[in-house]
């Protein structure tokens, strides 16, 4: 094989199961911080409609809902045939890699991590993706069908709760996997999109799994500081943002009380006044990025159909 070739990385039903799902997220995403921070993006509200946002954000999640139960599926299937998928799945090969990737990175000794088809980043992100989706799959049922915890008014406003700041890590969590996955491959990895990857990009970034020998680089200290600047980006927005979220939902009046646990009569007015303007800021940073995904989202899948 030659370097120039393309080899197959991702099946067509990943593929398109996987835009469905990210479609999702991204339209929950946008359509949640216009319902939570309607007062902080209330372009969006004007926009769109209340009603309307209410009424996309349920749709979405009842296709996020269709994709988790084919997930689920295919691993259940997976077990009864013998052909469980694993190779997303941590393991103790995988705390090895950790520990490699630590010393040849940061440490600089030890040889050059050799990851499989997904790294052990990869994989600690979809696991923590999927255990944050559970739960919101969860939430989420419940205040579909406020019926089912009704009756009991505290753990129904306990799962709206949970669902907000759940929601809003997993944010954090898909910010990320947007910046480290797909735009460190400027301006955009397309492998999900099309199924394929270059020959080089495989033995350069797994080459456990093409069985290559090492090529990786070093990278050198632009790069490296091109990505701990983005990292620092990210991480600035979500401390703005998640402090929002954990006044507004923490420092709410704690549920069948009329108490905070700060005992703060109005905590809802810290996102007012002129110290607003941060969070504002915040959330607006945030929609952007969510736009931003949803476009990328789109032309990726157009690549795929002018194959």
């Amino acid at each position: 094989m030659s370097g120039s070739e393309e080899i197959s990385r991702f099946s067509a039903v990943q593929v398109y199961v996987h835009f469905l799902m990210a479609a999702a997220i991204l339209v929950l995403f946008l359509t949640g911080v216009a319902i939570t921070f309607g007062g902080q993006v209330g372009w969006i509200v004007s926009l769109l409609g209340n009603e309307s946002i209410i009424l996309i954000h349920i749709i979405a999640g009842v296709a996020l809902f269709v994709t988790l139960l084919y997930y689920l599926i295919f691993a259940l299937t997976g077990l009864a045939t013998g052909d469980f998928p694993t190779k997303w799945l941590p393991g103790p090969s995988t705390i090895r890699e950790l520990i490699t990737y630590v010393n040849y990175h940061i440490l600089g000794r030890g040889p050059e991590p050799r990851p499989g088809k997904y790294t052990w980043i990869q994989k600690s992100e979809v696991l923590i993706i999927a255990v944050e989706l559970t739960v919101l799959t969860a939430t989420g049922l419940v205040l579909m069908f406020p019926g089912l915890l009704l009756r009991y008014r505290p753990a129904f406003l306990v799962a709206s709760d949970l669902h907000v700041v759940f929601a809003f890590t997993l944010l954090m969590g898909v910010t990320f996997h947007l910046y480290d996955t797909h735009l460190l491959q400027f301006p955009l990895d397309t492998s999900i999109f099309t199924g394929r990857v270059s020959l080089d990009r495989a033995r350069e970034e797994w080459a456990g799994w093409v069985d290559a020998g090492q090529t990786r680089s070093d990278g050198g200290s632009g790069d490296r500081f091109i990505q701990v600047l983005g990292v620092f980006a990210v991480l600035f927005v979500f401390a703005v943002v998640y402090s929002g979220v954990l006044i507004d939902r923490i420092l709410a009046p704690i549920p069948g009380t009329q108490e905070t646990l700060y005992l703060l009569e109005r905590p809802e007015t810290i996102l007012e006044g002129p110290a607003g303007i941060f969070w504002t800021v915040g959330f607006n940073l945030v929609v952007i990025v969510i736009l931003v995904g949803l476009v990328a989202l789109l032309y990726g899948i157009t690549l795929r159909f002018g194959d």
